[in-house]
């Protein structure tokens, strides 16, 4: 808050893992105009593909890159909304 009232430059965020919808929210407010959401599209990837791995028998690697897409697709689709950028 200190800072926003201080620049007229917009902020950077660096690092949301552990910051709620709300935290978000109230950060752009403020002044932030970049996010970084890596670690949490990377954990939504690992989890859609254990979740492939754990119902197939046998992977295959096209499907799995699909499904790993789809993961991070998700995850960046549901911070869209929370930054209400849609």
């Amino acid at each position: 808050e200190e800072i926003h009232k201080k620049v007229n430059t917009p902020l950077v965020l660096h690092g949301g893992t552990g910051i709620s919808d709300e935290q978000f929210q109230r950060a752009i407010s403020l002044g932030v105009r970049k996010i970084n959401i890596a670690t949490a599209s990377f954990d939504s990837l690992a989890s859609y593909a254990k979740t492939y791995c754990d119902n197939k028998e046998k992977a295959n690697y096209f499907e799995l890159s699909a499904c790993e897409v789809e993961g991070v697709y998700q995850n960046v689709k549901r911070h869209i909304k929370v930054f209400n950028m849609e």
